[in-house]
């Protein structure tokens, strides 16, 4: 009677065992969906960051020739951050457009500056 009480224990203890443990893995298995979808939707573009840099150097700057050229150069980064960003599916997009639209003021601010200096010289 021992033995057959200890096997039916056994067992029972057995299966709550193995419930466990699927029921483990499934919850393993959620987290381990939901880590790697965040770790997805964290890839956020670096040229966009690195486009609004630029671009705030180059209105900064604008007065003076290098402003022109850190424009240029944000506005290098920012497309092809965009670029990137649509390809890839990543984060940034609002960072790297405002990264374009700096580095268009900061060239605009850059030719107006010149026009005028220009101008000033000339009269």
């Amino acid at each position: 009677m021992d033995t057959e009480l200890g096997q039916v224990s056994l067992r029972v203890l057995l299966n709550l065992v193995h419930n466990r443990s699927t029921q483990f893995k499934k919850e393993a298995g959620k987290i381990s969906k939901l880590e790697v979808s965040n770790a997805s939707d964290s890839k956020a573009n670096s040229k966009g960051t690195i486009s609004i840099i630029f671009g705030a150097l180059s209105i900064v700057t604008s007065f003076m020739a290098v402003g022109f050229i850190l424009g240029i150069i944000g506005l290098i980064y920012g497309v092809i951050g965009v670029r990137q960003i649509n390809r890839f599916k990543q984060n940034g997009k609002k960072i790297a457009v405002t990264g374009i639209l700096c580095s268009l003021f900061g060239i605009f601010l850059s030719i107006l500056f010149s026009v005028n200096f220009g101008n000033l010289l000339i009269s």
